[in-house]
């Protein structure tokens, strides 16, 4: 920057050189606004803005009964257990209805289930989905 200053001579033999002047002043604001935008626009980034919406989750499970008197394991009693849900949609927010919708596992980076130890033992008790 102190190459592109002009000497005090030069300006006063030069009565443009004043606009030259304002011009270097302006340009340094400009750079300092460009700098301070562009670190506003990377935090804004690294933090999207959180909207607040209802999660509804449905938790459903079915018992297959044993389907002979034979119980191995391809034909035993089992059990399933079915874990959905979906964003609900408040009137409020339209740029909301153009995002595409999202998968219900895509709010969740694991899910434990907890079940009943006495039940399933020590070691099968947690059911761990990521």
């Amino acid at each position: 920057m102190a190459d592109k200053i002009l000497p005090q001579k030069v300006r006063d033999l030069v009565p443009e050189s004043q606009a030259y002047m304002d011009l270097l002043a302006f340009e340094r604001k400009l750079d300092a606004t460009i700098v301070r935008k562009r670190l506003e626009i990377q935090e804004a980034l690294k933090r999207p803005i959180k909207v607040k919406r209802k999660l509804r989750i449905f938790i459903s499970n079915t018992f297959y009964p044993a389907k002979s008197e034979v119980e191995d394991d391809d034909n035993g009693p089992s059990w399933e257990l079915r874990v959905e849900g979906k964003l609900l949609e408040d009137g409020t927010n339209k740029v909301d209805s153009k995002l595409p919708k999202r998968k219900f596992s895509s709010f969740f980076k694991s899910l434990v289930i907890e079940l009943d130890k006495d039940q399933y033992g020590p070691e099968n008790h947690l059911v761990e989905v990521l």
